[in-house]
């Protein structure tokens, strides 16, 4: 995500935290690991006439959490 262009928000060493621009998309960042991330794709989620494509958050056990995010979405009958 090089090309990202942070509008409000911190980035300092490892921390990420903000806003960032891309294209026509927006991204909302908020982590300190970057090994201790889960990234979530949206689809035509807008906040106003802000269209965000991905939100990055730092989590304990990111691998854990997307067991059970996809265990939701496609439970077990």
């Amino acid at each position: 995500m090089n090309s990202l262009i942070r509008l409000g928000g911190t980035a300092a060493g490892d921390i990420q935290e903000g806003h960032y621009w891309h294209g026509d998309d927006w991204y909302f960042l908020s982590y300190e690991h970057p090994d201790k991330v889960i990234c979530l794709t949206l689809n035509d989620y807008y906040v106003g006439d802000r269209r965000y494509q991905v939100v990055a958050l730092g989590v304990d056990d990111p691998h854990g959490l997307k067991q059970t995010i996809e265990q939701r979405l496609n439970p077990v009958e």
